[in-house]
């Protein structure tokens, strides 16, 4: 099973993915909170809120996620065993909260075309090397994801492209 590093109180614990749910629960709370907050610059460079509704039950849901820019895109990365990425399979428009502005933009999901997401997972390890560990990847010396890794991780990912409409709102601070 895979298993996922965590730097706890100058411990390391290591959580089986199974249990990332139970963490996840517990700080995407405070992460939403932070990235509404005056001092969201601390993580908005690279962690964004996606706001979406469920295909089925219409519910509304705020989720933080990593992202990379790519030109007037966002990519953004899920575990095909999570379920948030399939409710944008349609297409559909969400908002984003990204570097304190509230964004508008149309949402694609792929998980069929392996040079595609190949390309972008590499663009997006390479913006937030953060989050290589979890995927499965190692980084280069020169900080360049390896190749052999990521072709191994983009079997059990899927790639969320969020291609920016317009602005809600301006920046507040």
């Amino acid at each position: 099973m895979p298993m996922l590093l965590v730097r706890c109180s100058c411990r390391i614990v290591f959580l089986r993915i199974g249990d990332v749910s139970l963490l996840y629960r517990v700080l995407n709370p405070m992460v939403r909170a932070l990235l509404r907050s005056p001092l969201h610059s601390l993580i908005s460079h690279n962690t964004m809120l996606i706001h979406y509704r469920g295909r089925r039950s219409g519910r509304s849901f705020v989720l933080p996620v990593s992202y990379a820019r790519d030109g007037d895109e966002l990519i953004a990365f899920a575990g095909r065993e999570s379920k948030w990425w399939r409710n944008l399979k349609d297409g559909p428009v969400v908002e984003l909260r990204v570097a304190g502005r509230t964004l508008r933009a149309r949402a694609s999901v792929e998980t069929r075309r392996r040079a595609m997401i190949q390309a972008d997972l590499t663009t997006f390890l390479t913006a937030v090397p953060r989050d290589a560990m979890p995927a499965g990847v190692k980084l280069e010396a020169d900080g360049t994801p390896n190749q052999a890794d990521v072709e191994a991780a983009i079997e059990g990912l899927a790639a969320v492209r969020l291609r920016l409409l317009d602005a809600i709102e301006e920046e507040t601070r």
